[in-house]
This record gives structure tokens, sequence and C-alpha cells, in this order.
């Protein structure tokens, strides 16, 4: 209903909770609604599957995490940005706003 086509095999989201391997593990078993990993350490969550990936990897429950020092191998700057992923072009964010029911989406 919100035209998203396509989703995956794009880019892999780039995804503001840490990388823990363990993180499920800690979680009771079942259904959790909206898990969130850990709020501190060194790399980031990447989840779903991107252009690089192989047709089996491309699902929304596909995780992997941040490379971040061979995606800062060609910044330029000095010091290296912690931003910079130039050559991480198969990675990107979403950006997400709240539904409102009562707003007219067709209209605009």
């Amino acid at each position: 209903p919100f035209g998203l086509k396509n989703m995956l095999g794009n880019v892999a989201e780039f995804c503001l909770d840490y990388y823990d391997p363990q993180v499920y593990s800690k979680y009771p078993q079942g259904v959790v609604k909206n898990p969130r990993g850990p709020r501190e350490g060194l790399e980031h969550v990447v989840r779903g599957g991107s252009f690089k990936n192989s047709a089996k990897d491309l699902r929304v429950a596909k995780r992997d995490f941040t490379m971040t020092r061979d995606w800062l191998v060609t910044d330029p700057q000095i010091p290296k940005s912690i931003w910079w992923y130039s050559d991480c072009n198969h990675v990107g964010f979403r950006v997400v706003c709240e539904y409102d029911p009562d707003y007219d989406y067709a209209e605009k």
C-alpha cells in the first residue's frame, strides 16, 4: 500500500543498533516485537542483502555488520572520517516517517 517495491537486492540497510553476534540468543523464544541490539559497540548492524550478495542472501533476515576499517581504505581525509565509506556502495539507509491515517496521501 505504500509503493515499496524491489526492497531487496539494491543496497543493504545500515542500522542504528550495534552488532553483537549473540544478540538474538539473549531474547526470549518466540516472536519479539522490535528487537534492539546493544547501544554500544564497534560495528553497526547491516540488514538485508545488496546487489553484491548471492541470491540466497537477498532476504530481510540477512544480518551482517559494518566493516569500518575496510570501508575507509580510500578516504582521502586526514584524519579519517568515521562516515566516509567511499568503498561501500552496497549499503544505504532507510528514511522512515510515521504513517498518518487521516492524511490523504492520494491527493499529494
